[in-house]
């Protein structure tokens, strides 16, 4: 266990004093990494647990007990996307969700209704009531890092959590730099665009795609059904963080994390990288990708 940094003990300090001018929420946007957890005795802060470079602590209870993993988010234009993924633990590997988001005083508001999230929190007991109230926690930020305790009905808290800034949004931005919402595929044929199809969102269903590009870095996160021959769902869905660079009409990627099999994916295939070319036309992006006979397709994403 580590003691208490200055940083952080200023940060619980805020967690439990409001601050109504607290209302430049645009410090809250970019890309942020999960560095650390704080543990709380009768609402007191009492240590700080700080995650090993490349390994996430999975178990509060066990804090000595480290694992490879990593856990990220995005906060942009009250758009959020969070995942993790981590080896080796018996709890499961990947988590994810795309969720709207709001900010007042020092409390935030993530809310359900229309988003997507992993197949498993579907099952998940506390799914109706997150559907119907949505998730809140108490934060606070100090630079590029901020804390957030997730508040229970009683007041009442265990832990926080300890996230730092990894990139801007809109800060230095490209001309990609935005919010999109996957609409629509258009088919390519030898080389030439034939039918546009719709993309079906339905939360019933748990089907989207988002993409979130801040200033350096993009998360992006889709689920969509694959039923196999019982019927069943083979698809729980993905979330990649990468690095891009922007070199005319082409995007190059850099895979940081993702959820699995998606890094399994781009670890095993593609060393880690990835280059598309991409359309960006009235508020609407398009990535396209084409075989050796110019057959594919172009995914087409909305600005929100």
């Amino acid at each position: 266990m580590k003691s208490l940094k200055p940083i952080i003990f200023l940060l619980i300090i805020a967690v439990g004093c409001s601050s109504p001018e607290e209302n430049n929420y645009n410090e809250y946007q970019g890309v942020w990494k999960r560095i650390g957890t704080i543990k709380y005795e009768n609402q007191v802060a009492v240590d700080t647990f700080f995650f090993p470079e490349g390994k996430v602590i999975p178990n509060r209870r066990e804090p000595e007990v480290s694992v490879t993993g990593a856990r990220y988010k995005v906060y942009a234009d009250g758009h959020t996307i969070w995942f993790y993924s981590r080896d080796g633990y018996d709890k499961g590997p990947d988590g994810y969700a795309k969720l709207t988001y709001s900010m007042r005083n020092d409390s935030l508001f993530e809310t359900f209704k229309g988003g997507f999230w992993h197949d498993k929190f579907s099952k998940s007991p506390n799914i109706n009531r997150l559907m119907n109230e949505g998730y809140k926690a108490k934060i606070s930020i100090d630079g590029d890092i901020y804390t957030q305790v997730r508040m229970n009905p009683n007041g009442k808290f265990s832990y926080g959590e300890i996230y730092k800034r990894i990139d801007t949004y809109n800060v230095n931005p490209t001309n990609l730099t935005g919010t999109y919402n996957r609409v629509s595929t258009i088919r390519i044929r030898n080389g030439k665009k034939s039918d546009t199809i719709d993309w079906g969102s339905s939360t019933g269903k748990n089907i989207g795609a988002f993409q979130i590009v801040a200033d350096s870095k993009r998360i992006w996160a889709f689920n969509f059904e694959s039923l196999d021959s019982l019927g069943k769902d083979r698809n729980p869905g993905s979330v990649l963080l990468s690095n891009y660079k922007i070199n005319g009409d082409i995007i190059n990627d850099t895979l940081i994390w993702a959820t699995n099999p998606a890094r399994n994916t781009w670890s095993r295939i593609r060393n880690n990288k990835r280059t598309r070319n991409f359309e960006l036309n009235d508020g609407k992006y398009g990535i396209i990708t084409l075989d050796e006979n110019k057959n594919g397709q172009i995914a087409i994403f909305e600005k929100q």
